[in-house]
C-alpha cells in the first residue's frame, strides 16, 4: 500500500521547477476594470499577467478577454492568446490571433488589436475578417471610434476593403 519513495533526481528537478516558479512574478485570473471618458465602462481578465522586467508599467498578458460597453449598452468582447497592458499610456494591445464579437452578430478576426483604455477607441491590424449580418468584409486595417460630431461608435475600413453584401 505504500510508495516508493522519489528519488535524489526526482526531488532535484521538482526543486528546479519550483525555484523557476518562484522566481517569475505574475498574477493568476487577474480582473482590472475602467470607465471611459465618456462613459463606456472597459474590464479585463486574463489567466496570467507578468511585468516586463525592462519597463515596469507594462504587463503581458495571458489568455485575455477586454469587455467593452458603450454608454448607449452596445457591447464588444475581444480575446487573444496573449498582449501587452501598458498601464502609463493606458493601452491593451491584444496578440496571436485576436477576436472581437458584438453582440448585435458581428465577428471579427484581427492579427493585432490595439484599444485605448481611457477613450472609446480600438485600432485594429489585419488581414481583418468581418461576418456579420448582411455579409462580410476583409480589409487591412479598422478603427472603431466614438464620432466627435454625434457621439456614436463609428467603424471604417481601410487598405484593400473588399465587401461581400447579402441582402437576405
Amino acid at each position: 500500500m505504500s510508495r516508493a519513495a522519489p528519488s535524489e533526481s526526482d526531488l532535484s528537478f521538482l526543486q528546479g521547477t519550483l525555484r523557476d516558479s518562484i522566481g517569475e512574478q505574475r498574477i493568476g485570473a487577474p480582473y482590472f476594470s475602467a470607465k471611459t471618458n465618456s462613459g463606456d465602462q472597459i474590464s479585463l481578465s486574463a489567466r496570467t499577467v507578468k511585468p516586463v522586467l525592462s519597463n515596469p508599467s507594462v504587463l503581458t498578458v495571458e489568455q485575455v478577454t477586454t469587455r467593452i460597453v458603450s454608454s448607449e449598452r452596445d457591447e464588444i468582447i475581444m480575446s487573444a492568446g496573449q498582449g501587452l497592458l501598458d498601464t502609463s499610456e493606458r493601452v491593451i494591445m491584444l496578440q496571436g490571433g485576436a477576436q472581437l464579437v458584438s453582440m448585435d452578430g458581428y465577428q471579427v478576426s484581427a492579427t493585432e488589436v490595439i484599444a485605448r483604455l481611457d477613450e472609446n477607441f480600438l485600432s485594429a491590424k489585419g488581414p481583418i475578417y468581418m461576418t456579420g449580418p448582411g455579409g462580410q468584409i476583409q480589409s487591412g486595417h479598422m478603427e472603431i471610434s466614438r464620432a466627435s460630431d454625434s457621439g456614436t461608435l463609428k467603424i471604417v475600413f481601410t487598405e484593400g476593403v473588399k465587401l461581400l453584401y447579402d441582402p437576405k
